[in-house]
Formats: C-alpha cells, sequence, structure tokens
C-alpha cells in the first residue's frame, strides 16, 4: 500500500502518512519557484534597463518591470476567493533540490540583457549569454578576461558611450550600467552591458553634420567679409574722390562725367549691401531694432532720394495719407526704410511715363498694435499674372512683357518679403498685366509710441482752401490730405476753372479763400490776380507754390509769392500741414517764411578744432580721408598700419583716432585696445572704428575694443562731420563761395 493518500479536500494534492495510519501534513515548503522567478527576472530586467537604457522608453520599461515584479505577488494575493489565495499544504510541490541561488542564477544566464559580474581586480567572473552574443565568445571564454579589454573610454566617443571589442576583433560601442552586489563574504560588480552601436552611428554622423554646416557658415561669413573689405576699400576711394571733385568749380561737362562715375559707384554700393543683407536673412543673424519713428516722414524721405531718376522721365512722386494715419510707430525704422526704398526704386525704374504714388495706411489691430500698410503703385510696366510670385524668388530679375533686362542682383524684393515676414507683415504685388501698372503692398505690425494715441491728427483753423494743380493724381493728394484735416477744399485743374471760382467769389456767391495750393505747370494763370481775387480783393491770399526739381523760377513768381514758400516736387505732406495751419491761422504783415526773393544763401558747412590722427594703410583711402578732414578744419597726421599708430600716439597728442579695423601687422582692435591699458588721458581719447566689413555684429566687436564710435566705408563727408560733431568742437560759418 502506499505511503501517500489523496488529500481530503479532493484536490489531488499529495499527503504522507503519519505513523499512526492517519495523514500528517507535508512539511512546510518554501515560496513556488515560478513566482519566484518571475519577481527576480522582473527585478533584474527592470534594473538593467535603468541601468543601462539610452532611451526614454527603455527606461520607462525598466520602471514598469521593477513595479510589476514586485506588485504582483501582492495583488495575487489580496484577490479573495481566487485560485492565487492556497495555503502551504495546497500549493504545488515542486523537488527540494532547487535553491534560491539556482533560481537567480537562472535569470542571470536567461536574462535578454548583456550582464556580467566582475571580481575586485575587474576581470569576469560570470557572463551570460547574452554577454557572450554580444563580445562573439564561445561558451566561458569570457571568464578571467579584464574588462577593460572587453569596453574602455575613447576620446571620440559621444555622450558617455564607451568603445568596446568583440574578441574576433569587430568594434561596437556600448553604454554600461554598474551595480555593487555581495556574493558570500565578497563584493562584486554586476554590469549590464548595452549595445548601442547603431546609435551612435547616428549620433557621430549628426554631429559631422553639425560641425560642417558650422564650418560652412564661418567660411561664408569669412568670404563676405573679405568681400566687403575688397570691394568697399576701392569704392570709398571712388566716391571720396570724386565728391571732393564735385566740390571744385569744374565745367558743367566735366562735372556730369564725375557725377556718373559717383553714380556708378553707389550703384555698385547698393548690389554689395544686398548681397550682404541677403546672406544675414539666409542665416538667421537679423535682429529687428525698436526706436520711434514717423512713417510718413520715412516714406517722404525715400520719394526725395528717388526724385532726380522720377524726374529725369517726367514722372509724378506723391506719397498719399490722410489724418488718421498715425504718426508716432516703433519698429526697425532701418528695415522699413530698406523695404519701402527696394518698392519705390523698382517702380521707378519700371516706369516710363505717368506717376508712383505711395499711399500710406495704418491700422489699429490690438492695444498699442497697429498695422501698418505701405502701398506702391505705378503706371508701369506691371507684372503678369504668372510672375506675381516668381519675381519673389532670390536672383529673379522679372522685367514684364516686352522690357528691357534691368540692373541689379534680383534680390530686392526677395530681401523686402524676408524683412516684411520678420516683423508680422508680407509683401504681395497686385495690378493688371503688362502695360497697366503694378501695386506692391507692404505690411507690418509694429507697435505705437508712448504718449501717442493712433488716429487721431491735429485739425487745420477753419478756412477754404483752392487747389489750383493740373495732374489729378497730384490734385488729389493735395486736396484729400487737407480734406482729411478738416479744410474746406475746391481743387480745380485749369487756370479757366480758377478763374471761374475766383468770379464767384467777387460776385459775393461763395466766401473768400484763406489759402491757395497752386502748381508751376498751370498754363495760361495770371497768379497775382488770381490770389488777390481769391483772397476776396482786399489783398492776395497766400500762396504755397510748388514746382519741378529742375525748373527756374522768374521773379513775377516769386513777387506772387510774397514770402510764401516755393516748395519742389515731391511734395512733403508733412511740410504743407505746416504751412497749412500757418496761413489758416492768420499772419502778421511780416512773412512767417524766409522770403525767397533774397539770394541763395551759401551753404553752411562746420569746421572742427582737433588734431586727428588717421591709421589707415590704403593709400587713396588716405588721401580721401586727409582732403575730408582738412576740409573740415582738422589737423591731420596719418598712420600707415597699427604699428605706427601705436608709436604716433605714443609721442603725441591727439584729439580723435580715425581708425581702420583691418590692417596689417596690427589691426585697429588690437590698438584700440593696446592704447586703453596706457591710462590717464588714453581712456577717454575718442576712437571712431573705420571698417570696410559691414557685417553683422562689427559694431559690436568695436565697442568691446574700446572704440567710441562706428563709420562704415565708403565714408561721406556728411557721415564724417556728424562723428566728428559728436566728439569734437564744432565751430558754425558759412561756405566760401
Amino acid at each position: 500500500m502506499s505511503a501517500t493518500s489523496q488529500s481530503p479536500d479532493g484536490d489531488g494534492g499529495p499527503r504522507i502518512a503519519a505513523p499512526d495510519g492517519g495523514a500528517a501534513p507535508a512539511p512546510p515548503r518554501r515560496w513556488p519557484t515560478p513566482a519566484l522567478a518571475a519577481t527576480l527576472a522582473g527585478c533584474a530586467f527592470g534594473v538593467i534597463a535603468l541601468a543601462t537604457s539610452c532611451h526614454p522608453a527603455a527606461a520607462a520599461a525598466g520602471v514598469l518591470g521593477v513595479v510589476a515584479a514586485l506588485v504582483a505577488p501582492r495583488l495575487c494575493a489580496r484577490r479573495r476567493g481566487s485560485a492565487c489565495k492556497l495555503t502551504l499544504a495546497e500549493r504545488p510541490q515542486e523537488p527540494a533540490a532547487r535553491t534560491l541561488d539556482d533560481d537567480l542564477a537562472a535569470v542571470f544566464r536567461r536574462a535578454p540583457s548583456a550582464l556580467l559580474v566582475l571580481d575586485a581586480s575587474g576581470r569576469v567572473d560570470r557572463a551570460n549569454h547574452a554577454a557572450e552574443l554580444l563580445f562573439g565568445a564561445e561558451h566561458g571564454a569570457l571568464i578571467g578576461r579584464p574588462f577593460e579589454l572587453l569596453a574602455s573610454p575613447a576620446d571620440d566617443a559621444l555622450g558617455g558611450v564607451l568603445r568596446g571589442q568583440r574578441l574576433d576583433g569587430a568594434e561596437l560601442w556600448v553604454q554600461v550600467g554598474v551595480m555593487d552586489v555581495r556574493d558570500g563574504g565578497a563584493f562584486r560588480a554586476l554590469v549590464g552591458v548595452h549595445d548601442v552601436t547603431a546609435l551612435h552611428a547616428e549620433a557621430r554622423r549628426l554631429a559631422d553634420a553639425r560641425a560642417a554646416a558650422a564650418a560652412a557658415d564661418r567660411a561664408k561669413s569669412e568670404l563676405l567679409a573679405t568681400m566687403s573689405h575688397e570691394i568697399r576699400n576701392p569704392l570709398n576711394g571712388i566716391l571720396g574722390m570724386s565728391h571732393l571733385l564735385l566740390e571744385e568749380e569744374l565745367p558743367r561737362d566735366q562735372r556730369d562725367l564725375v557725377k556718373h562715375v559717383q553714380g556708378s559707384a553707389r550703384s555698385l554700393v547698393g548690389v554689395l549691401d544686398d548681397v550682404l543683407q541677403f546672406a544675414r536673412l539666409a542665416s538667421g543673424h537679423v535682429e529687428l531694432e525698436q526706436v520711434p519713428f514717423d512713417p510718413l516722414e520715412v516714406v517722404e524721405e525715400v520719394l526725395i532720394l528717388h526724385h532726380e531718376a522720377a524726374d529725369r522721365k517726367q514722372l509724378r512722386l506723391v506719397v498719399v495719407a490722410d489724418a488718421g494715419v498715425h504718426r508716432g510707430l516703433v519698429g526697425d525704422v532701418t528695415r522699413v526704410r530698406q523695404v519701402v526704398h527696394n518698392l519705390v526704386s523698382n517702380a521707378v525704374k519700371f516706369t516710363w511715363s505717368g506717376h508712383v504714388r505711395v499711399v500710406l495706411e495704418t491700422r489699429v489691430v490690438a492695444l498699442r498694435t497697429v498695422a501698418l500698410t505701405v502701398r506702391v503703385e505705378d503706371t508701369g510696366v506691371g507684372v503678369p499674372e504668372a510672375q506675381r510670385e516668381a519675381i519673389f524668388e532670390r536672383f529673379s530679375r522679372g522685367a514684364g512683357s516686352g522690357a528691357t533686362p534691368v540692373e541689379g542682383t534680383g534680390l530686392g524684393l526677395s530681401i523686402s518679403r524676408d524683412i516684411a515676414r520678420l516683423m508680422g507683415g508680407d509683401v504681395v504685388v497686385a495690378g493688371g498685366e503688362c502695360g497697366y501698372g503694378a501695386a506692391f503692398s507692404f505690411t507690418a505690425q509694429l507697435f505705437t509710441a508712448s504718449g501717442t494715441v493712433p488716429g487721431i491728427a491735429p485739425a487745420l483753423p477753419a478756412g477754404r482752401v483752392l487747389v489750383a494743380v493740373p495732374a489729378e493724381v497730384e490734385r488729389a493728394q493735395i486736396a484729400g490730405f487737407l480734406a482729411s484735416h478738416g479744410a474746406e477744399v475746391v481743387a480745380v485743374a485749369t487756370a479757366d476753372e480758377a478763374a471761374a471760382v475766383v468770379a464767384r467769389v467777387a460776385a459775393g456767391e461763395e466766401a473768400p479763400f484763406a489759402l491757395v495750393v497752386g502748381d508751376r505747370e498751370l498754363p495760361g494763370v495770371a497768379w497775382m490776380p488770381l490770389l488777390v481775387g481769391a483772397g476776396g480783393g482786399e489783398r492776395p491770399a497766400p500762396l504755397i507754390l510748388q514746382c519741378r526739381l529742375t525748373e527756374h523760377v522768374g521773379a513775377e513768381i516769386l513777387e506772387a509769392l510774397h514770402g510764401w514758400p516755393l516748395v519742389r516736387k515731391p511734395l512733403r505732406l508733412s511740410r504743407l500741414a505746416y504751412y497749412a495751419r500757418a496761413a489758416l491761422g492768420g499772419r502778421s504783415e511780416a512773412p512767417l517764411f524766409p522770403s525767397v526773393r533774397t539770394a541763395r544763401p551759401r551753404p553752411v558747412t562746420e569746421r572742427f578744432s582737433g588734431r586727428v590722427l588717421v591709421a589707415e594703410d590704403n593709400p587713396t583711402n588716405q588721401k580721401v580721408a586727409f582732403v575730408m578732414l582738412e576740409k573740415l578744419g582738422c589737423t591731420v597726421e596719418v598712420a600707415g598700419d597699427g604699428r605706427e599708430a601705436l608709436e604716433l600716439l605714443d609721442g603725441g597728442a591727439f584729439d580723435l583716432v580715425l581708425m581702420d579695423c583691418q590692417m596689417p601687422h596690427v589691426d585697429g582692435y588690437d590698438v584700440a585696445r593696446e592704447v586703453r591699458t596706457w591710462g590717464g588721458r588714453f581712456e577717454t581719447l575718442p576712437i571712431i572704428a573705420v571698417t570696410a566689413n559691414a557685417l553683422a555684429g562689427d559694431r559690436e566687436r568695436a565697442e568691446a575694443a574700446g572704440m567710441n564710435d562706428y563709420l562704415t566705408k565708403p565714408i561721406t563727408r556728411d557721415a564724417l562731420a556728424a562723428a566728428l560733431k559728436r566728439w569734437l568742437p564744432a565751430e558754425t560759418q558759412r561756405a566760401a563761395g
């Protein structure tokens, strides 16, 4: 008869016969091996994943493994009435020969991650199957091998990765995690090894790509700096010498030749500036300034720059703005001016007859935020529908249907659009097909200047204004502007219409006019009788008369003006508002404006008292600076390089230094830094940096070297005089002749 019997519960569990013949309970057994193995495997896998993972997802998996392994048995034990709630007697019996060490050893051998146990000397004491596969070793071949032969630090490793080596000599990259463990009475190290060869190769590829991009960016910057320096230096000589020539008494034909030379040089400067600006925008090295400005004045200044080119074509340049335009904005005025300049330049270039009109608008979009719109309309060749996006591509020079090719880089519109988008706006084009003109709109999001209220302009005093201008675009410009400011405007296009209006005033049918705005192009008009009639017959009405840029005005017209202004086109609306307010507000017998009947005053120049050192290595630029400074009243000495500049500064007393930044032997930056270390008067000696680079960061670099001011080649006399005025005492006097 068997010594065992069936369990009374009928579960088929084994029973051991008691000495008295009864069924004695089996001796207490340890926790079932599968559960223990699962717990240990989960913990080991989680620890290894945490120690060796190089990716957040793997680390998370490690945490979950540890938690699941530790929590699962407890959750299982809490399930009441389930199969997990077993008594010791009800649990399956296993062979008593297996121990806890056996289970841990099984987990170690079967773990999916490469595991090594190192002894105190750093040699491999145990290695699991995954480690043998990783290092290409036969079973037992890793035992006794120093770990540093399997994985060691490398200079070209990224992110704490070690360079590993398989037994067959193949290279791999690994990450390791180390944990101290006690084995009997000795401490050992449990090392988890994770193969990251593919990840390291990708990281190396990305690092190499970043390094190559940085090197290319540095090379591009160096090329641009060299190009700017090599081109601007001779341009400085050409523009400087031509400017000095134009100050001399030259025959008319020679003066025209010099002006052509100067114009060509300025065109080349414009091309260079376009290329540099394109490079800055492409690299993202653009920071927008935030300074207060008047958008109407900016637009008017741009039109004045182009009035000569427009006058040669007999084009009318007008700006349209009403009283609702906000005059106090905050933004990057330099780049706003650049975009408007590009658009007006293109309009004048592609328009052969008619006009170029710039419409200025502002719209409040949020608290202290204004949307600025500058729309440049022309009557030129237009832009075909199919080309309206292509013209904004870089180096595109679309000229319209049948138009001849034009000069330029083809970067202007691309740069303008990039700048506008940096300001939260855009540049778009509309208009008919070729021959019907085009309209380019520039928009930008700007802030309002503190203390200003958007859309509110002071109204003009009450009074009637007669606008007698033949050109429709100019008549609408003036009449619309004055009417938006509250004036009662009557606009006429011919002398006959003006005479009819004056007749109605004389007959008492209409009130007299407080102001007349006229145009020299109005044919057949007798200005003095017109003014007397417009004023009601007692005294002539004030006259604001506009004329073409190159037009000669005779004595009759000057007499009719009676001290009121003769305005050269293009008409500045900001000046018109000033004149109109003065006229409508009443005037005394004395003219409010200087009489244009007097001789034209000689230009006012400033002379400066001071001894100036010019540090410049280019002989032509030395001559330009020397002559300009002498004409401005300075005593000048010249140093040909940085070493000579240091010697002259050490041996003489100078009031100012004009320092070229790029010189052989010792450049201007090093000279400035050295001079500032001398102490005493050299700590406050004004040093003006002069550079031909004109790249982003040049001004800051000059300031960091201890220089006080900054000029970019080519240098004009006006720019030089403005810089001297900031640092030297000036004596104002009339220019000779």
